[in-house]
């Protein structure tokens, strides 16, 4: 999985498809909010868009840690306005 695409915003539009891309690719999934990155460590979506057994078999580098990203190549956002 050589490309690392890094998927920023972890809500109902950027966490499922963080999940389908690390089908492919490595992904590394940011959130700013950190009690939701707790949650979705845990295995919890918040959105319940995602189920617990999806969410801790996928292969998604969960973090609210600018620095782990610092590696990626392509970068999706999304933000709400």
């Amino acid at each position: 999985m050589g490309t690392k695409i890094c998927v920023v915003g972890l809500g109902y539009v950027g966490l499922p498809l963080a999940l389908e891309l690390s089908n492919h690719f490595d992904v590394t999934g940011f959130e700013i909010n950190e009690q939701k990155v707790s949650y979705l460590l845990n295995g919890i979506d918040p959105s319940d868009e995602i189920s617990e057994k999806k969410l801790k078999e996928s292969s998604i580098k969960i973090t609210s840690d600018k620095k782990k990203f610092c590696d990626c190549i392509f970068f999706i956002l999304f933000f709400l306005h």
